[in-house]
């Protein structure tokens, strides 16, 4: 600790009333014999806020008080001998002292400071100290953020500058730029976006100057409140957006922005295999990354959630429990617009032709490599927007299109966000272009797979710009089609009108695949498999049901619920004659008549 006893004669200097021209003498004597080498608490507190000598000597006569024991000066007291002395900043005197009562006490920052305690942090704030951790990913951005920060601390802050690092909440915004300040001899001082107060923000520029601590602000809305109540810049500042911020001024600050990547597929797999070290049985294989996005936040979440369960007892001991412990890490959000499809449905539910089978099962493997087509084999140096997949599946109602949007999404292990075209569509111009932007805003950032059924409604046809309302409908298409070609994740849509789409939409379109009704052959499989295993099933003709009904795998499921209602009110199995009611019924709302056959055995 510092030996205070010639800071204390100065104040009790100042509290004699001793004239200024000679106060101001014995704090330059005082100056000039201090050691600069010698960092001591007060004397880094002048030189981190560059202090004059009227402002030292005021920070002398409050700290003469407290030592003996004194009621501190009352504010006005204390501004008058800051004028007296010939200050004029009067902010740096509104920063170090605070307010009590109408006295002025040092600020609490500067008193721990002083005594050599860590700081005491208000609301939203914590300090980062970078551990000496591996870094998987944007190995050039980190070594760009050095290379600035070097540079602009080596010509001595010449200007505020904000350094913007833009990504996904878990992709290592934060950590990146930790491991930059550890570089420049620095800490983090990280700045919550919902929990930052009003008065913490007012602590930044005390804790950054004497701490030796960057601002960190976890999201765009804390920098702006600290850009509202700053009385001067700090020097330079980090920001972990997740938006995109003015690329050159903020309010005073020369901003530059950085993007985090995700993670490749070789990243996330060094990632998982040192993260989960000593679980063998859960080091997911290699074909388990690069299907999803698996920011180092959620693999770091996975892998604390893994050691847990372990000391608790409750770790599956299969390797299948890993991939399933690895989705429920995930924290996929919802985008706005949307509406969750969930299902357990899998590819043995999925009843399709061999050639559609087939054609399906590629697209779920297709979606599996994006990630080593993109960035292992730089597909991406070669299409600068269009690197998503999108996928069109098209063909009469009840054919299995959302049934296999659903199947998609198990396989891949993401969750299924169909757009709710309630929520998106809009009578008030602009507004319908606002809520698609809102819905691919909100998916870019969820890791999930948007879902467009009934898709015709909003992919229609542009037509001749008759009137205003055909210019306002034919600009909500145009934009529709930007954004869902600047998609980078996966986009099913659906439709049983394939004709009334826009011929550029087909054009964008990565794959289409028809659902044609079911044959013979298909509907016998599907009368197999549409009975859950619990179901009291009596002796059924499925080669007569296949070959009379010709129905679609949804007409099927409608037939089998409704003879299952009618045979449980008569509390009985499900019979023949139950199911052939059900598919009059069936065939009355389509308003078609049945195969004589079907007639003749309900004697009709």
């Amino acid at each position: 600790m510092q030996d205070l006893q010639p800071i204390l004669e100065l104040g009790e200097m100042v509290l004699d009333g001793r004239p200024a021209e000679e106060l101001l003498d014995a704090c330059a004597a005082w100056e000039a014999g201090r050691d600069s080498g010698d960092f001591q608490p007060f004397d880094r507190l002048c030189d981190a806020l560059s202090l004059e000598a009227c402002e030292l000597l005021c920070v002398a006569a409050v700290l003469s008080r407290r030592e003996r024991g004194l009621t501190a000066m009352r504010a006005t007291e204390l501004s008058a001998c800051y004028r007296r002395l010939g200050g004029r900043r009067r902010h740096i005197l509104a920063g170090l002292f605070a307010d009590a009562g109408g006295r002025a006490v040092l600020h609490p920052v500067v008193t721990d400071f002083l005594d050599g305690n860590p700081p005491r942090l208000g609301a939203g704030m914590r300090m980062d100290f970078c551990p000496d951790a591996p870094v998987y990913h944007s190995h050039d951005l980190l070594d760009s953020l050095d290379a600035m920060l070097a540079g602009y601390l080596k010509d001595g802050a010449p200007f505020p500058l904000a350094l913007v690092v833009r990504g996904t909440a878990g992709s290592g915004r934060k950590f990146l730029l930790s491991r930059a300040a550890r570089s420049a001899g620095l800490c983090m001082l990280i700045l919550e976006e919902r929990a930052l107060s009003a008065d913490s923000v007012g602590d930044i520029p005390l804790l950054s100057a004497l701490y030796g601590a960057i601002p960190c602000f976890d999201g765009e809305s804390a920098f702006r409140r600290f850009l509202a109540v700053m009385r001067e810049p700090v020097p330079f500042v980090f920001v972990a957006a997740k938006g995109e911020l003015p690329p050159t001024d903020i309010a005073g600050y020369t901003a530059h922005s950085f993007e985090v990547q995700s993670m490749s597929g070789e990243e996330q797999y060094a990632a998982l295999r040192d993260l989960c070290e000593g679980f063998p049985l859960y080091d997911p294989a290699r074909e388990a990354v690069g299907e999803t996005r698996l920011e180092f936040g959620r693999l770091l979440r996975y892998a604390r959630r893994l050691r847990l369960l372990d000391a608790a007892g409750m770790l599956v001991k299969e390797a299948a429990g890993a991939r399933t412990l690895l989705r429920q890490c995930m924290g996929h959000s919802q985008p706005a617009g949307t509406r969750a499809l969930t299902g357990r449905a899998g590819m043995a539910d999925l009843v399709l032709a061999p050639r559609q089978r087939a054609q399906f099962a590629d697209l779920c493997g297709y979606a599996g490599t994006r990630d080593r087509v993109m960035r292992e084999w730089n597909f991406r140096s070669k299409l600068p927007y269009g690197r998503g997949m999108s996928v069109l599946f098209y063909g009469p109602p009840g054919t299995g299109k959302t049934l296999a949007a659903t199947v998609m999404a198990n396989e891949l292990g993401l969750p299924l966000m169909r757009v709710d075209l309630s929520q998106v569509i809009s009578k008030y111009i602009g507004e319908t272009q606002k809520n698609i932007g809102a819905v691919f805003d909100g998916a870019a950032g969820a890791d999930c797979i948007l879902f467009f059924d009934e898709a015709d409604a909003l992919f229609a046809r542009r037509s001749e710009a008759g009137d205003s309302q055909d210019k306002y409908s034919n600009a909500e298409i145009a934009y529709l089609l930007q954004r869902t070609e600047e998609y980078d994740g996966i986009c099913i849509l659906a439709t049983n009108l394939l004709q009334n789409f826009d011929e550029a939409f087909r054009r964008r379109i990565g794959y289409m695949l028809h659902f044609p009704l079911p044959d013979e052959t298909l509907r016998a499989g599907l009368w197999r498999g549409i009975f859950p295993a619990e179901a009291p099933v009596g002796e059924l003709d499925i080669p007569f049901l296949a070959a009379r009904l010709e129905l679609s795998g949804a007409g099927i499921k409608n037939c089998a619920v409704g003879a299952a209602h009618m045979a449980a009110l008569e509390g009985g199995s499900i019979e023949m004659i139950h199911i052939l009611r059900a598919a009059r019924d069936e065939y009355a709302k389509q308003g078609r008549t049945p195969d004589p056959q079907v007639l003749r055995r309900l004697g009709e």
